[in-house]
């Protein structure tokens, strides 16, 4: 029983470190290609990952498995803010998540030799799905991001873009007057804003489905991550004997023709 209840607050401390340096990443969106504003979510995400699938595994009974959901919306919910798109979105995860819990459980009891790194990959892809459509929701609702469709240019980088291609595009003609490649950036800057101005108002949600994709296009990466952490905590649980592998005898089916 303690056990179990010390995996849980380590699992809320956990969701914590990683909800919280996802809030102020998202609270910042136009720098998220920086890579120092990457480096703590990734890690926080790896680590609660880790934490989360091996407490499915542990946590057995449903009262246990119910606590983990609660923790998690409730520490998103807390971060995030209350909002009907989050709710549809805790809706899918918790399906997600059901799904995980039912791919590692089945996993564990049914394997004639346990492996965790079997056990946590199985339903590993599906937890990692559940918390980045939370994590793209969270982004899509951020202020800035909605109020990409409020405006009627272009981000400065693609204007640096058009810069970079026209210099290099004409380099030859430009290259004794500068005044040349700033009339035509400025030119086509304007006829680039002109031919996105219908959808600049789709852009919120592009740029969420971008960030989504993005990070699931990572999953692989995430998902070895969290196996290779997720072996080594399990590999120290065992040496400090706080789990044990137990020998069963049990009766199988066999189909013969």
């Amino acid at each position: 029983m303690i056990k179990r209840l010390v995996l849980l607050v380590v699992v809320l401390l956990l969701a914590i470190f990683f909800w919280g340096s996802a809030g102020k990443w998202i609270g910042d969106p136009v720098h998220f290609y920086q890579i120092s504003a990457w480096r703590w979510p990734l890690i926080a995400f790896i680590f609660y990952l880790t934490g989360f699938a091996l407490a499915i595994l542990l946590l057995m009974p449903w009262r246990y498995q119910l606590a983990l959901g609660v923790i998690n919306l409730a520490v998103f919910f807390f971060f995030f803010g209350f909002h009907q798109l989050l709710l549809v979105g805790a809706l899918i995860a918790v399906l997600f998540q059901i799904w995980s819990r039912h791919q590692i459980q089945f996993e564990g009891q049914n394997r004639l030799r346990f492996s965790i790194v079997s056990v946590i990959n199985a339903g590993l892809p599906r937890l990692i799905v559940s918390f980045l459509i939370l994590l793209s929701l969270a982004y899509y609702l951020n202020g800035d991001i909605q109020s990409l469709s409020q405006k009627r240019e272009l981000p400065s980088t693609a204007k640096q873009v058009i810069q970079a291609v026209v210099g290099s595009v004409f380099q030859a003609e430009t290259k004794n007057d500068p005044t040349i490649s700033r009339n035509i950036t400025n030119s086509a800057w304007a006829e680039a804003n002109r031919v996105f101005l219908p959808f600049f108002r789709f852009l919120p949600p592009l740029v969420a489905l971008g960030l989504f994709l993005l990070l699931y296009g990572l999953s692989s990466i995430f998902l070895w991550l969290t196996v290779g952490l997720a072996w080594l905590v399990w590999r120290l649980l065992k040496y400090a004997k706080i789990v044990n592998i137990a020998v069963e005898e049990r009766e199988a089916e066999t189909v013969k023709f």
